[in-house]
């Protein structure tokens, strides 16, 4: 089944006032819903491989070879010497060589409360954005994108460090607002709030501006996941721990 069609009608918070066409890619039929609530898995972890179409003579046949997609490459089948592939990208990534540089876990270095403190976020106050400018050698980006039908979401278009753990406490926010738990800022904030996140995405990535990675502010944006949900957000016992212990999936397990 692919998408095809979606509409909300006048007032986005009336019930079932969604509606979405979907098409069988088999046999063409098309099929009508009417929703309360969508999600978007945007597939970037579905178990489908993704493969674009390419325009006639400009595909495969064009070097007369075969394309897999990465699914298919990382199955074990593809690892030997008689099924050679070679991999091609459209951006070049630093690979990090070595994952404990002058003997110290990374995680320790980039995955705790006080590295975050080397980046100044919007809303915070004069002395947090000094403090920020001292510490910080580095700068990286964070965002927090919310759309205009407030009975959308998006699941799996921030992307960090842990893609898999990003998405799951996105999903558990998701289940917590569907049960009522809190409710969304008006949609005029919430654009307010987008709009200051990407200005400073732009001013701070510089030509590295991806307006999907969250991957140095994850702890801070999961903070506020926890504040809407109703959870204490400082997650771990002691200011030690809770200041350069690194935080992971685990420390989300229950509210």
């Amino acid at each position: 089944m692919v998408l095809v069609g979606w509409k909300w009608g006048a007032h986005p918070v009336q019930e079932g006032n969604g509606i979405v066409e979907a098409q069988d890619t088999q046999n063409l039929s098309t099929e009508v819903y009417q929703v309360d609530f969508v999600i978007l898995c945007i597939g970037r972890f579905s178990d489908v491989p993704n493969i674009p179409e390419f325009h006639p003579d400009k595909g495969p046949e064009a070097f007369h070879g075969d394309v897999i997609h990465s699914m298919d490459y990382a199955n074990m089948d593809y690892e030997r010497v008689e099924h050679p592939c070679r991999v091609l990208y459209m951006t070049e990534h630093w690979n990090v060589p070595d994952y404990n540089p002058w003997g110290v876990p990374l995680p320790y270095l980039y995955l705790n409360r006080f590295s975050e403190l080397m980046v100044h976020k919007p809303g915070e106050g004069f002395l947090l954005s000094l403090l920020a400018t001292i510490l910080a050698p580095l700068q990286y980006r964070e965002e927090a994108p919310f759309g205009r039908i407030p009975q959308l979401a998006v699941i799996g278009f921030s992307e960090s460090v842990a893609n898999l753990y990003t998405s799951e406490m996105r999903c558990r926010w998701t289940a917590e607002l569907l049960d009522s738990t809190f409710k969304l800022p008006s949609i005029k904030e919430m654009e307010s709030y987008s709009a200051k996140w990407d200005q400073y995405l732009k001013r701070y990535s510089g030509r590295y501006y991806r307006r999907s990675c969250i991957g140095a502010l994850h702890i801070w944006y999961n903070d506020q996941l926890c504040k809407d949900m109703g959870w204490n957000p400082k997650r771990k016992k002691g200011f030690f721990a809770e200041s350069f212990e690194p935080y992971g999936p685990s420390d989300y397990v229950s509210p």
